[in-house]
């Protein structure tokens, strides 16, 4: 058995002590909430049915101890019952704080039954105590929050009440007025003006007070609009702002209570709204200007339809307010006032369910039954009265913007969007895939408290809704680019790779979600038809594949295998369009009557080219197997088109015909269906304009630098990974994985600061550009040309290249060096699989003729 002493004594330097470490980190401030952790504790404990009985007796008596413990405070009777407690605090200050957060917790834990106002009468004579008076020209910061703390636990229990004395009342009464007109910390005020209008729902004497309060403050700030550029009156209009705000914010309650109340007593929000429109023109400075917005808020809080009034004066400010191009603080308010709008609204709802509940838990069940038969049954929300929800969708996309947009932007602005984003989808006021993109994209802040706070949003989302942000996967992929860019304009910050791989988390539980997270990554590496401004996001991509913490070992193959993939099929017809687009200007020059030919190859010229020809689409990764069976003319068609094309125009002139349909062609005939091998006097497009080459140029180099940034990646993977020859080339997709743990090997970030990726701008760039490539060609370890084996004939299967004896003659014979009577063609483009293709374009000529 502990004492009750002792007891209170140890929840009360917990409360402390968690209350100071989150005060300094700024993420705590009066009053508390359900937030703060020890008020989530004791609400989680109260509300266990097995010891809510025990739980509330013992509660009680700590509250009933800690009053005790004010008071011997205050009286400095104390004997160091907290010498753990930092002497520069008020000794008082933690035992309201504490008293505070069980009231917040439950607050019937200081009501008692015997003697519910005792905790009201025990505190009231502290109010006129800690009142400032006239002499004093300062209030010490901890007897404010003294002062705030007794306010927040004497509004809980008259909340609670139906009547209170008039003697009580009238006590409480003068010093709350007192306390609004003199004290100057806006924290008191505020429970000040909450605590008045929550005895005026009980007490008509100060339903007049709130009334002439409030009416005093209106007609100083109208009398104070002319002489506002004097100092004085600016710190008095602030003040009176603020008081004018919160009176209306808490005295809409006052007047929904009291529909019968004189008009006279009647607070008139409407009014004081438009008293706060006119200290906010752009006229005035921005200071007062916020100040105004802020009242405003308070107004909106509790009345949110006034936001959307047929004027539209408010609604217009608040476009404005949530524009990027706005002033910071500006904008900050704007997006609290609608934080502070959805809170309320669910705070309001919240009650309305506890109500409910206990109605039905005293015995009202029965009635409820007939209300609800008589009533039209509610779906989706039919029938809700929810105003907040139409005006968050009112701003949701300037909200959206203001997220991830860091001109005139700070840390601050960013935070605010995602509590409010946080609010809003635990609210339910907006479709969650809206919210996805920007949660991804904001796991690459610097801040690590967005960082944290976007992480586990999303993860809560994936965790509802997978499908959703499988969805938006694309779009939030993009806009992480375009935030990212904005931090780091050069390339992929730290953060950015650690955005990856926090998103790469959520697929990771199975095979199917990772490999169609890999795929939507590849996929942008697939355009036959590259733009210059793309190359920047396609590095972005290729980072983030290069960084991702890969937990088998199957990923980095699935990647590998698909890089291979896209490489066979463009690689070689990049590099034959490239350099006959470079050679062609200059063998104009030379000749000045070039040889007229009637046909056009393919091979130099992209799909975009040819106004006459859909391009065709290249098989997805998706869709694409290494096991499935490819024919012949598919593969030819899609990794060799420029041989097919010349093949077929030499078939129609009639001059090589031979030797495009023999199979036993001598082979020196074979090099004049070979692209590179055009005579130096014919131009390779000659119906083709000047320009129109050079645009025909810069796609090929285009398309040229995606595919190197495609063969460093690849390089990049083997070397960490230790990806070998066998094993990229015996690994299948379909096949079910060994469950091989990927093991890094080398520690290491992708380098693309050898390639060039603007170099479309200029023809010297383009050539070395040209170079580059064909270098990073030859150094790979091209094991895609054993991709396929022979099977029967004219079919090709994926399979593992063979005996190893043929792999290795193979690889011999890629490798080996240009022949007697070759010619620097044939040296670039000798491997085995080139002449293959060969031979199959020319005996399909005729068939496709």
């Amino acid at each position: 058995y502990v004492p009750i002493q002792e007891r209170t004594q140890e929840i009360l330097l917990v409360i402390w002590q968690v209350y100071s470490a989150l005060k300094v980190q700024g993420q705590v401030s009066l009053p508390l909430t359900n937030g703060f952790a020890p008020v989530d504790l004791f609400q989680r404990l109260l509300a266990m049915e097995d010891v809510t009985g025990g739980a509330r007796s013992l509660t009680k008596q700590i509250c009933a101890c800690l009053v005790e413990g004010i008071l011997c405070a205050k009286e400095a009777t104390s004997d160091g019952e907290l010498s753990q407690v930092s002497q520069k605090e008020t000794r008082v200050l933690p035992y309201v704080l504490a008293l505070h957060a069980l009231c917040t917790a439950d607050p019937s834990l200081c009501v008692p039954s015997d003697h519910p106002l005792r905790f009201v009468r025990t505190l009231q004579p502290y109010l006129e105590l800690s009142s400032p008076t006239a002499q004093e020209q300062k209030v010490e910061v901890d007897e404010a929050q003294q002062l705030q703390c007794i306010l927040a636990v004497i509004d809980s229990v008259l909340s609670l009440q139906q009547d209170v004395p008039e003697s009580l009342a009238a006590s409480i009464k003068g010093n709350l007025e007192m306390l609004i007109k003199r004290h100057p910390f806006h924290g008191v005020l505020f429970f000040t003006a909450r605590c008045m209008c929550t005895l005026a729902i009980t007490d008509a004497a100060t339903r007049k007070t709130v009334t002439s309060l409030l009416k005093r403050f209106s007609g100083l700030l109208d009398s104070c609009i002319e002489k506002i550029s004097e100092q004085k009156i600016m710190v008095h209009v602030r003040r009176a702002l603020f008081i004018t705000g919160q009176l209306c914010r808490f005295g809409a309650a006052m007047a929904a209570e009291h529909p019968d109340i004189h008009p006279n007593n009647i607070v008139n929000s409407s009014d004081c709204l438009k008293t706060f429109l006119k200290y906010m023109q752009p006229s005035m400075n921005l200071e007062m200007r916020c100040c105004a917005l802020q009242a405003a808020g308070f107004v909106l809080t509790t009345q949110p339809q006034l936001l959307l009034a047929a004027d539209g004066h408010m609604d217009q400010i608040m476009l404005e307010a949530l524009k990027p191009s706005a002033p910071q603080t500006f904008k900050e308010q704007a997006l609290l006032n609608l934080c502070d709008m959805v809170k309320e609204e669910e705070t309001h709802m919240i009650k309305c369910q506890g109500e409910q509940a206990k109605a039905m838990i005293e015995g009202a069940q029965a009635e409820l039954e007939d209300q609800t038969t008589a009533a039209i049954p509610t779906i989706n929300g039919l029938g809700d009265n929810c105003v907040s929800g139409g005006v968050v969708q009112r701003y949701w996309d300037n909200i959206l913007v203001l997220a991830t947009h860091l001109e005139n932007n700070s840390a601050k602005v960013r935070l605010k969007v995602l509590q409010l984003a946080e609010a809003v989808l635990r609210h339910g006021l907006v479709h969650p895939m809206s919210c996805i993109p920007m949660l991804m994209a904001l796991q690459c802040d610097p801040e690590k408290t967005i960082q944290r706070l976007a992480s586990r949003l999303l993860s809560q989302l994936h965790s509802q809704h997978s499908s959703f942000v499988t969805d938006r996967l694309a779009d939030g992929i993009i806009l992480s680019f375009q935030f990212q860019k904005q931090f780091n304009p050069t390339g992929i910050s730290q953060e950015g790779r650690s955005c990856a791989n926090s998103i790469y988390e959520l697929f990771k539980g199975s095979r199917v979600s990772r490999n169609r997270f890999l795929s939507l990554l590849l996929r942008r590496f697939e355009d036959s038809s590259i733009e210059r401004e793309a190359l920047p996001f396609m590095c972005f991509l290729a980072d983030i594949l290069a960084s991702l913490n890969y937990g088998q070992m199957e990923e980095p193959l699935f990647v590998v295998h698909n890089l291979n993939r896209l490489i066979s099929l463009r690689g070689s017809s990049i590099s034959d369009q490239l350099m006959h687009n470079l050679a062609s200007p200059k063998e104009e020059n030379k000749e000045s009557t070039p040889t007229p030919v009637k046909h056009t190859s393919a091979s130099g010229c992209s799909p975009s080219d040819v106004p006459d020809k859909a391009p065709e689409a290249e098989p997805s990764l998706e869709a694409e197997s290494a096991s499935a069976a490819l024919e012949p003319s598919r593969v030819n068609k899609a990794s060799r088109m420029s041989d097919k094309s010349d093949s077929l125009s030499k078939a129609e002139e009639g001059g090589a015909s031979g030797s495009a349909t023999d199979p036993t062609a001598n082979p020196n005939t074979v090099q004049s269906t070979n692209p590179l091998q055009h005579s130096p006097a014919t131009p390779l497009h000659p119906h083709l304009s000047e320009e129109q080459r050079y645009l025909q140029l810069q796609n090929d180099c285009n398309s040229s630098v995606a595919l190197s940034i495609m063969l460093l990646l690849k390089r990049h993977l083997r070397n960490v990974y230790a990806l070998t020859d066998q094993r990229v080339q015996g690994f299948n997709p379909t096949e079910v994985p060994r469950g091989e743990p990927a093991v890094c090997v080398l520690e290491d970030t992708l380098s693309l600061e050898t390639l060039d990726i603007f170099s479309s701008s200029d023809n010297e760039r383009i050539a070395k550009q040209h170079g580059v490539f064909k270098s990073l060609m030859k150094e790979d370890a091209n094991d895609f040309a054993t991709e396929y084996k022979v099977v029967g004939k004219g079919r090709k299967t994926p399979g593992t290249g063979g005996s190893k004896k043929s792999s290795v003659k193979r690889k011999k014979r890629v490798r080996r060096g240009p022949e007697e009577g070759e010619s620097e063609g044939e040296q670039d483009k000798g491997s085995e699989e080139d002449e293959d293709f060969q031979r199959t374009a020319k005996k399909l000529a005729p068939m496709l003729a």
